[in-house]
């Protein structure tokens, strides 16, 4: 049987990946597994992935812009051109569902593998000004925006004014190729503006000032197999994701396909995919509705994250960590749709302060709920999606009752604080 390697960067997401996944692909090939680790991944590798790793590499990189890591490309073409020499291996294959790496696992593919067959261009995955760019340029409905460089930023040669005029009243300011709401401003004066400004030493990205679209976001979830959607998850968030961070809770939970908008956002994402070039991926898109019209705010290359994988897997039986691993390999996963249960999912914010008590939901149906701090721990409030307070899964087979318990969850207030 002829040797082939994987090389696996980073782990994001991977305690979504199936427990047996990968032991059954090492079966069914004469596989090598090795993984580039950055300093959270290289103490945090999942139980189910430890014995099936051949070689490990700590390779350390600074946090971009202070949330998540980037390695160096040199330095994982270091690596991996070391693991390849003296060795005759038929295939070379990466996996990476880590936003910030999805660029560098493209260019070593192109230059070890030969080809990525994943999308026309993977940037229009990564940098919010472009993928908005190709799809407005095909007459996609998007929000209105101006690029913030950071020359631009230095020299101050884009106003308040001049954002007001062209993005009205108020306006989100954001990393051009963040995730998590990370580094998301909503701006509705001078002083919130200003207090922008006195931020940016912490930044070292360009960044993107964009109407504010006022509504109700939705996010779809699809699998794209040859350019063409093979799958399709509608779904309704709580409340827009940097809201978390205002302490409201985030959350969503699937559309009925019976719902007006389903079909209508469905047809939209597939369009939009089509226009960005989607070819063999997993992607997480995300859509406003503002009440007149769908508006497209952004796209992601990679399966969901929060508890989404989670929760589709109940809501479908479709795992899309699993889809996503084989697709990178180059095998064309079966997928079958079968709904085990009604669920979703919410994570609750952080506050300011000490906690005085953690209250406990009262709804009818099931649920797991898990908590990251305690009471009597002096916490900050959430900077991000990634730092929260806690989190649930729910899940019943009345979907009438699970979306009554969805809007009581939207609103529920955990934490009380002293």
């Amino acid at each position: 049987m002829k040797k082939e390697i994987l090389f696996l960067i980073n782990l994001r997401f991977y305690n979504f990946l199936s427990n047996d996944l990968l032991t059954k692909i090492k079966k069914q090939r004469n596989l090598r597994v090795v993984a580039i680790l950055d300093d959270f991944f290289i103490d945090n590798i999942p139980e189910h992935l430890k014995g099936e790793i051949e070689k490990t590499y700590h390779l350390s990189a600074d946090k971009k812009d202070g949330f998540l890591h980037e390695f160096n490309y040199d330095d994982l073409e270091g690596i991996v051109s070391k693991e390849l020499k003296g060795d005759d291996y038929s295939t070379v294959n990466f996996f990476c569902s880590d936003e910030f790496n999805l660029i560098n696992t493209n260019k070593l593919r192109k230059k070890f593998s030969g080809k990525d067959n994943s999308c026309k261009d993977i940037s229009l995955f990564r940098d919010k000004v472009k993928m908005k760019q190709k799809l407005l340029n095909c007459g996609v409905r998007v929000p209105r925006f101006i690029t913030l460089s950071k020359v631009d930023i230095d020299n101050g040669s884009i106003s308040y004014d001049l954002l007001l005029s062209s993005l009205g009243n108020e306006f989100i300011i954001k990393p051009i190729d963040s995730c998590g709401s990370h580094g998301v401003y909503h701006i509705r004066s001078k002083d919130e503006y200003l207090a922008f400004f006195d931020d940016l030493n912490q930044y070292y990205c360009d960044f993107e000032a964009e109407e504010f679209i006022s509504g109700t976001l939705y996010h779809v979830d699809s699998v794209t197999r040859n350019g063409e959607v093979q799958f399709c998850a509608v779904n309704r968030y709580s409340v827009p994701n940097f809201e978390l961070t205002q302490g409201k809770v985030l959350g969503s939970i699937p559309l009925s396909s019976e719902h007006a908008l389903y079909k209508k956002l469905e047809v939209f994402s597939k369009n939009a995919l089509k226009i960005l070039g989607s070819d063999n991926m997993v992607n997480h898109m995300e859509i406003f509705d503002n009440g007149k019209e769908l508006v497209f705010l952004e796209v992601s290359g990679r399966p969901p994250g929060a508890l989404v994988n989670k929760v589709h897997s109940l809501n479908h039986g479709v795992n899309l960590m699993d889809i996503d691993f084989l697709s990178q390999l180059s095998i064309s996963p079966d997928i079958n749709v079968e709904k085990i249960t009604n669920a979703f999912w919410a994570f609750f914010p952080l506050s300011n302060g000490k906690i005085s008590s953690i209250k406990e939901p009262e709804i009818e149906s099931d649920y797991e709920l898990n908590w990251n701090v305690s009471s009597g721990e002096e916490i900050n409030a959430s900077s991000d999606i990634v730092s929260i307070a806690g989190s649930i899964i729910v899940t019943s087979n009345n979907f009438e009752r699970l979306n009554e318990d969805f809007n009581y969850i939207s609103n529920f207030k955990a934490l009380e604080m002293a």
